[in-house]
């Protein structure tokens, strides 16, 4: 099953993990992951959720239209689309669940 969440916030994953919710959010934070495939990295950015979804290849294309908002004038953009499965690292704060 898969539910689209609208929350950036890592116990609100660790919920959906323990229910057997898939889920794609749209994230804020430039999260620290893990990569499985371990690769001599010269950027230390490398191993943060936007870093590497900057990164990846694009699987698709599509054009997108964007509404005019606060100034900004509407337009079309193409949109590259791309995916990897990562395990996004627990908060350093102590605000996980679980570590």
């Amino acid at each position: 099953m898969w539910e689209i969440g609208a929350s950036d916030i890592f116990r609100f994953w660790q919920t959906c993990q323990d229910l057997g919710y898939d889920h794609v959010t749209r994230v804020a934070q430039n999260r620290n992951v893990l990569i499985e495939e371990e690769e001599e990295q010269e950027d230390p950015t490398a191993h943060h959720l936007k870093t590497l979804a900057r990164s990846l290849p694009a699987q698709g294309v599509m054009v997108m239209t964007v509404a005019a908002e606060r100034g900004r004038p509407s337009g079309k953009h193409l949109v590259h689309i791309s995916w990897s499965q990562v395990e996004i690292l627990p908060p350093t704060d102590g605000t996980a669940l679980r570590q």
